[in-house]
């Protein structure tokens, strides 16, 4: 949570700043930028998250009048025509670079600092072959599927159909922009994660994040010009009803997926006893060790003498 606070705050500074020009927001941008780090690693996603969100802002919510007749996809081109030639202006040019350049020297000195005291070195650790971009794309689908890889995600087909109910009430509406702002924070934060290759779930907080504003923004197009005329009320009854179910099954997934980390889980347990077994565990915190070994005697992984049991060997090993 601490980490996501400080991105957003980050964010928030870099479009103050774009607003009003004064440095002090660059000295807030700097501080976000170091507490984000500090808390986690995933934090350096604020370097790509910061210009996407600044982006969304300089280019506003306001959409030209479409002509009768023209399709969403030429709608589109014509708007981001538009949004580029506003963003390469002179005057955002400087705008972004008087914001990026604080965050790769930031950047810079806090991928020094880590070879300096990681045996990782820079990069960290690896836990795939596929690369940095099957990486990528495999992070954004974990992303978009909100749960650990132990449970089904039976709300990604349901976020698909709420998209597509999106796509034919609205396919011109302005807020499909905060929708691109969703994926866009996204991606943004899971490409730090890239190069591990294969990405836990549950490293994917941050990026959770995007799918939040995502979301919002699709709901926030499937009530654009609310109320619909009567021909279209039972297309929004069946929306209604989506929206729900996605609701009540992403709540639901939220809380199984706490369950599986809760102290005292199998999943838990089975972490806790393999832990224990290394012959490296000395060197984790002391009373972290006593808690562990409390916990697997209570669960019958070990004897009262700390020794482990057979039974506690063959769940850890499934």
């Amino acid at each position: 949570a601490m980490v996501a606070i400080f991105v957003l705050a980050g964010c928030l500074a870099a479009a103050r700043y774009a607003d009003d020009r004064r440095r002090r927001w660059l000295v807030a941008l700097a501080a976000c930028f170091l507490l984000a780090v500090g808390s986690k690693e995933v934090g350096l996603g604020i370097v790509l998250a910061t210009p996407v969100f600044l982006a969304y802002r300089r280019v506003g919510m306001g959409t030209t009048a479409a002509e009768v007749g023209v399709s969403p996809w030429r709608h589109w081109a014509t708007e981001a025509r538009r949004d580029v030639r506003l963003l390469v202006s002179s005057p955002e040019r400087r705008t972004f670079a008087a914001v990026l350049i604080p965050l790769a020297v930031g950047t810079a000195a806090y991928l020094g600092y880590r070879e300096l005291v990681l045996p990782t070195g820079i990069a960290g650790t690896e836990y795939g072959n596929g690369g940095a971009l099957r990486g990528l794309l495999s992070g954004t689908f974990a992303t978009a599927k909100g749960v650990p890889w132990e449970l089904r995600a039976w709300s990604l087909p349901l976020l698909l159909v709420l998209t597509a109910a999106a796509l034919v009430r609205a396919p011109r509406s302005p807020q499909w922009r905060v929708v691109i702002l969703g994926v866009g924070f996204a991606v943004a934060t899971v490409a730090p994660l890239a190069r591990l290759g294969s990405i836990e779930p549950r490293l994917l907080y941050l990026p959770e994040v995007g799918v939040a504003i995502a979301v919002a923004g699709l709901l926030a197009v499937l009530t654009d010009g609310v109320p619909m005329r009567l021909p279209r009320r039972p297309f929004a009854v069946a929306t209604t009803l989506i929206t729900a179910s996605f609701a009540l099954v992403t709540v639901s997934l939220m809380v199984r997926s706490a369950d599986l980390f809760r102290p005292g889980s199998p999943k838990k347990l089975r972490a806790d006893y393999v832990l224990w077994l290394k012959p490296t565990r000395d060197r984790w915190p002391a009373h972290y060790l006593v808690v562990i070994e409390q916990r697997l005697k209570d669960h019958g992984y070990l004897d009262a003498d700390g020794r482990p049991l057979k039974g506690g060997l063959t769940d850890a090993q499934n």
